[in-house]
């Protein structure tokens, strides 16, 4: 907003473009991306996200994971697992029995 410089982002679905958009609506935005991960602006600010893992959407597990790194300013370092999919496959790994099976 009010740089001069129109964005265009892409999506494969319509609520990943809609995650996008609003993300970067209340100041998130993607900066880049090089060999081990991207960058993004978060409040203005520059992070690196490394990604450790990726695992893929697959029809056994029902979702999609990404280990990162986050490297925010002031040297902090977060880990954090992403996971995209259907509400059933992600709530059922969110129970304790489901954790002490895995």
């Amino acid at each position: 907003p009010g740089s001069g410089m129109d964005l265009s982002y892409s999506a494969s679905s319509p609520d990943e473009g809609a995650l996008v958009y609003a993300a970067h609506h209340f100041g998130f935005s993607f900066v880049g991306r090089d060999s081990t991960g991207l960058i993004v602006k978060v409040f203005g600010e520059e992070v690196k996200v490394i990604i450790d893992a990726n695992f893929e959407f697959t029809s056994a597990r029902k979702c999609s994971s990404t280990a990162c790194r986050i490297e925010q300013p002031g040297g902090i370092t977060e880990y954090v697992v992403y996971c995209k999919g259907a509400d059933s496959a992600i709530l059922n790994r969110l129970t304790k029995q489901a954790a002490q099976s895995e």
